[in-house]
Parts: C-alpha cells; structure tokens; sequence
C-alpha cells in the first residue's frame, strides 16, 4: 500500500478518482517490490484506461517496470487481485 499525495489538484486533495496517472509515476518510480499495481477502476475515465492527467495505464505499467491491473472498487475484487485469482 502506498501514499500518494495528489500534487496535480494540490496536496489537500484526499479523493482516490482524482488521483493522476503522473502522480503515480512521480511517487512510485522504484518503490514497487512486488512489480505489480493494483489500480481501482475509480481512477481512471470511465471511456478508456486513462488518468484525469490523459496518462494511460500501459504508459504506468511501462515506466514503473510493473503490471498494472484495475481493479473494482469492492473488497472481493481486491481480495482476488492481491491473491492472483
């Protein structure tokens, strides 16, 4: 699990849909120990697999080095990513 402080909309932002795809870059750029990011799909526009900033997912997973999978925002979902199912 990782903080990330949304500087894109200013730091006093707390709402997990207005989380930008460079903000995830910026912050997790060699911190990811299992190579993997699990995304909640309430990040991303709802006609395609990009960020409020126009960042595309592929573009997360290439620069991070990691697979990147979106998840529904509900915890069975989570549960099945974190477990691999």
């Amino acid at each position: 699990v990782h903080c990330i402080k949304n500087e894109f909309f200013g730091g006093n932002v707390t709402v997990t849909g207005l989380v930008t795809g460079q903000d995830l870059l910026a912050q997790l750029k060699g911190k990811l120990i299992s190579h993997t990011l699990l995304l909640p799909r309430v990040m991303l526009r709802a006609e395609k697999d990009l960020f409020l900033d126009d960042v595309h997912v592929d573009d997360v997973a290439k620069q991070l080095d990691a697979a990147v999978r979106v998840t529904e925002s509900d915890g069975a979902d989570l549960l099945d990513a974190m477990l691999g199912r």
